[in-house]
């Protein structure tokens, strides 16, 4: 990776930070959830509900554990090592009566009970909700509000096609950075979602868009250097769902914005796109990563359609499909790239695929109490395990395939800010050899449709061949210092050469 990248890229965590506000001596109802939680970690929400008359001009609560800690927040500002503290942001600092704001937590449990809930005080809390664990007093530390821990993509360099005109020495590949998903799925926190599509009619860009990477390792837009400060906006790759519920064991495929249809008593919170789009521009943010799934192409798909979306029907898209295409229309307006990422061969199976035709037994299959292990869907045609029960087939013709259409929509949107595509997420179950392979076809793909765009190719892990889980077929891939051991898409050490 590029220095210059790297560094960009770390403002992707800066999306969590935002300005301070100052409490107010007001009643409002105050709660500690745990919306997930495995062995060794959890994902919980402090929500304030305003249910005075007046409006709350500014919010701090503070809460403690006695063995949890928290390893990083979205949409407050935290300050403080257990106790921590909590303000908000810029545009959730005020809440109306009758309203709610509500903002993420993800920590580590440091045992295998279950999550705490403490009490969550302050003086805007009239009525907190508190549980049987008590605040501790372990010594205070600097956190570190970001959104979800990172791990690292890095690009080879290529020549780029000779039917693309450049003024700098080009390479067809980009280094990129992402939040890792090498932990168990969790809930994310809430975002936005792409607009109708009447809302985004007249938002084509006029002009091309020819990313190339300069001999310096710098990023460019027609010939000049694109300071890149990414984000990384969740949830069209599909979203695990209970067993219980209104969509049992469901993967709904939507981008999100804290607008829900259950907000505020059906009426939602009045959140847009828009709003968010403008926020990450406030904060530097010009391009945002953004996963899909297969099914994602699908405008028919159930999963990308409702009644399986959570968003406010004022704000719902029609489809998965038209929610992608909505969204990228809407970024070109507001000058921000967007960078298109494969992130698995079902929306089903997410983080857990590590190839594109991938089975279970997955990584997953003997974790307790985890509701989400889908060893009964799969990837692959063949091979399965009697586990099985549905298969969402994909191959390299798919995936190939995929990829020219997905690299075929700056034309048929019209716009100029499709930076690149990471071509897949996390191809951990795959040797350099085969991994190194399935990249040059996937560049000669996309530039059959775009020679304009970049290629982002993640790297491997430590390991290939996993898929059938016996020790015998496992090939151990080099990795430089044997005493490390990479985390998924980390491994470039075979790229050197």
């Amino acid at each position: 990776m590029q220095a210059p990248f790297k560094k960009a890229l770390g403002l992707a965590a800066m999306l969590a930070l935002g300005v301070s506000a100052t409490g107010q001596a007001q009643a409002a109802i105050c709660s500690y959830n745990i919306q997930n939680e495995w062995n060794t970690g959890f994902v919980g929400s402090i929500k304030i509900t305003n249910n005075t008359s007046n409006t709350l001009n500014g919010w701090t609560v503070g809460w403690a554990y006695n063995a949890n800690s928290m390893t990083g927040s979205w949409n407050a500002t935290i300050t403080g090592g257990n106790p921590y503290s909590a303000t908000g942001l810029s545009w959730n600092s005020s809440i109306q009566p009758g309203q709610s704001v509500e903002f993420g937590i993800q920590g580590n449990k440091n045992n295998d009970l279950a999550a705490e809930k403490p009490q969550v005080t302050g003086s805007v809390c009239g009525d907190a909700v508190a549980s049987s664990a008590p605040a501790s007093s372990k010594p205070a530390s600097s956190v570190i509000a970001s959104s979800k821990p990172t791990s690292s993509k890095v690009a080879s360099s290529k020549p780029a096609s000779s039917k693309v005109a450049s003024s700098k020495p080009a390479s067809s590949k980009v280094a990129s950075s992402k939040p890792a998903s090498s932990k168990p799925a969790s809930s994310k926190p809430a975002s936005s979602t792409p607009a109708t599509s009447s809302s985004v009619a007249t938002s084509t860009a006029t002009g091309p868009g020819t990313f190339r990477v300069d001999a310096s390792g710098n990023i460019t837009k027609n010939g000049a250097i694109l300071p890149v400060k990414c984000g990384n906006w969740f949830g069209l790759e599909g979203r695990h769902e209970p067993s219980s519920g209104d969509n049992p064991s469901g993967a709904p495929m939507e981008l999100y914005m804290g607008n829900t249809f259950w907000a505020n008593g059906g009426a939602g919170t009045g959140r847009t796109i828009q709003q968010a789009m403008t926020e990450i521009k406030g904060m530097g943010i010009n391009v945002v990563r953004f996963p899909i799934a297969p099914q994602t192409l699908d405008a028919n798909d159930p999963q990308g359609k409702a009644p399986f979306l959570k968003n406010h029907p004022s704000v719902r898209a029609t489809s998965a499909r038209q929610a992608m295409e909505d969204f990228i229309k809407l970024a070109a307006v507001n000058n921000i790239n967007v960078m298109i990422d494969i992130h698995s061969c079902s929306n089903y199976l997410g983080w857990r695929a590590g190839r594109l035709d991938a089975r279970p037994p997955y990584v997953d299959k003997d974790r307790p109490n985890y509701d989400y292990k889908r060893e009964d869907y799969s990837c692959a045609e063949t091979g399965n395990p009697s586990s099985v029960k549905h298969i969402q087939l994909y191959n390299e013709a798919i995936w190939l395939d995929n990829l020219k259409e997905v690299a075929g929509l700056s034309k048929k949107l019209g716009v100029n800010n499709i930076l690149g595509i990471d071509i897949f997420n996390e191809p951990w179950d795959y040797t350099w050899a085969d991994w190194k392979s399935l990249s040059e076809k996937a560049y000669t793909a996309i530039n059959s449709v775009n020679p304009d765009l970049l290629i982002v190719v993640e790297g491997i892990s430590g390991t290939g061949n996993n898929q059938d889980g016996t020790p015998a077929t496992i090939t151990k891939v080099p990795h430089g210092d044997e005493a490390t051991n990479p985390n998924w898409g980390e491994n470039l050490f075979e790229a050197r050469t």
